[in-house]
């Protein structure tokens, strides 16, 4: 990961803590979240990815299910109000930073 860091501007640190249950090394075709250009992220929760692969989700019934709030998943999604979820979105799902 210390390559994605210098890349991107951030720290190994900063890239472990907004990815939920990041596990290491890292495998080809790995989703790895990056805050890019800044390594303060303790303002974000951790984040873990959610691929769409139902018609009819809403942002509503997907927050239900997963145990996460619906204006959050708007907010870190760039979701606005009335749109809809289209199968093979990919998605940030905001989750509580595990215990270090």
């Amino acid at each position: 990961m210390d390559q994605y860091a210098e890349k991107y501007r951030t720290s190994v640190e900063a890239i472990q803590a907004v990815n939920y249950n990041l596990k290491t090394p890292l495998w080809i075709d790995s989703l790895v979240i990056i805050p890019v250009g800044f390594t303060d992220v303790s303002n974000l929760p951790s984040f873990e990815t959610y691929v769409v692969t139902e018609t009819g989700r809403t942002v509503e019934s997907l927050a239900q299910e997963l145990g996460v709030d619906p204006r959050n998943l708007k907010y870190y999604n760039a979701i606005g109000d009335g749109e809809s979820l289209q199968v093979g979105d990919w998605l940030l799902i905001p989750r509580a930073r595990p215990a270090q």
